[in-house]
């Protein structure tokens, strides 16, 4: 008779994945990241295209121009029934009210220093940038009155008239330096007043809006000899191009639109296979950046979008860098350049034990300054009295009134008097001794 050992049952087909988490990707696992990646490459080639001839850049237009028209409303802008529509008086009430020291258009209004028009001067000032850096600039150039431009690979830093920040204090004039170039931002980012409006009716009308985060920085990169046309540039010279053709950030939100896709697949077919393949439960199935073979086929799926991106844009160029420019989708690549140095510090030492002994450490700290905080109002409650006799003994005008106080705050502090009876009597004795405990 054939029996069976309940140690030696099999495990049932998704148990070995139960346990091993599945933290290695499989060949179905790279096809589905590849499929999903070669489809964000699709909308990619066919929907983002150039930013003048773009149907997703049109419709990015279109949502940029009603929230900035939003904005507006919500600073106190009050269209009459023939401005409710109207960008441009929009943008107006916004340059106003938002008003800043580092809005130079032309190169004479900084003594031909940098080479400045109104379609590049959103680039070249650092504080027109939605970054880190543009703000930092925004604030610093409100601050100390100046105006800080990116030119020919190097800083330049220009003295304006006297701005005069709002606020008493420091932070309060920080705080609305924030204001101001958010405010000054939101009034770019559809285009200037005079371009939306000027140009209505004729072209696209899109005017110069404001720079991707960072994209500022390649003003920076003055190196490489590039073709456009029949001439060789840089690639700070080729960007700058770039950005007046309109790679701006409404371009950069139409391209984001293939990430975003690319990306969701990704997630969603990862998700699908644990759930309907491995049987796991959908709490189980919720993508998380914890899970390896995820991180991998986002990297996977990425890489495939942006080679779909590199063959389109080599082909289509025609050997112009300025196309090529153009038609590459710098948010994907900016992506996955991202992803794949994570996972490279991941794996050289940011482990599970790295962060979890980072997570220890901040818990003790965390321990430590509640520790100071007790202490510290402690400290307080013990010396309060203290200061306050301090302060009574500062105010006291002559002898008499110094001499009471003293004897009121011995009384009050219970200290032990040096001297026994009357305070005269006692100094007058020659043997008298005081005698402090």
């Amino acid at each position: 008779m054939h029996t069976t050992n309940q140690n030696t049952l099999p495990l049932p087909p998704n148990t070995k994945y139960l346990l091993s988490h599945h933290t290695h990707c499989d060949r179905y696992d790279y096809l589905i990241a590849s499929a999903c990646g070669a489809i964000g490459g699709i909308a990619d080639i066919f929907l983002v295209n150039l930013p003048k001839n773009s149907s997703l850049c049109a419709i990015s237009d279109t949502a940029a121009d009603k929230l900035v028209m939003k904005f507006a409303e919500l600073s106190g802008w009050k269209p009459n029934i023939f401005q409710k529509d109207n960008i441009s008086s929009a943008i107006a009430y916004l340059e106003k009210s938002y008003k800043i020291n580092y809005d130079q258009r032309h190169s004479s209004e900084i003594h031909n220093l940098v080479k400045l028009t109104t379609k590049n001067h959103h680039m070249l000032s650092l504080g027109h940038s939605p970054s880190p850096i543009g703000l930092f600039f925004s604030v610093l150039n409100q601050l100390t009155s100046t105006s800080t431009f990116l030119s020919q690979g190097e800083m330049v830093v220009i003295p304006t008239k006297d701005f005069g920040l709002c606020g008493d204090s420091l932070v309060q004039r920080i705080f609305f330096g924030v204001v101001n170039w958010f405010g000054h931002l939101m009034s770019d980012f559809a285009g200037s007043s005079g371009g939306r409006g000027a140009r209505a009716g004729k072209g696209t009308g899109r005017g110069t809006g404001i720079v991707m985060p960072f994209y500022e920085l390649l003003s920076l990169c003055k190196f490489g000899k590039f073709q456009v046309n029949d001439a060789k540039q840089d690639l700070a010279t080729v960007a700058v191009r770039a950005f007046q053709e309109g790679y701006d950030l409404r371009f950069g939100m139409a391209l984001s639109v293939p990430v975003l896709l690319c990306d969701l697949l990704t997630r969603f077919f990862w998700a699908f296979r644990r759930h309907f393949e491995y049987g796991m439960k959908l709490k189980d199935c919720i993508p998380d950046k914890k899970q390896d073979d995820l991180r991998i086929m986002l990297i996977v799926s990425n890489a495939a979008l942006c080679t779909s991106d590199l063959l389109d844009a080599l082909l289509r160029s025609g050997g112009n860098f300025l196309t090529f420019l153009l038609r590459l989708n710098l948010s994907a690549w900016f992506l996955f350049v991202w992803r794949v140095f994570k996972e490279i510090c991941f794996h050289i030492g940011m482990g599970d034990r790295e962060l979890a002994a980072y997570e220890e450490l901040n818990n003790a700290l965390k321990d430590a300054l509640e520790e100071l905080k007790s202490m510290e109002n402690n400290f307080r409650e013990q010396t309060a009295p203290y200061i306050a006799a301090a302060e009574k003994l500062s105010a006291a005008s002559d002898p008499d009134e110094l001499n009471q106080v003293l004897i009121d705050l011995t009384s009050k502090l219970k200290l032990e008097l040096p001297w026994e009876g009357d305070f005269n009597e006692h100094m007058s004795n020659k043997d008298g001794i005081l005698r402090f405990k």
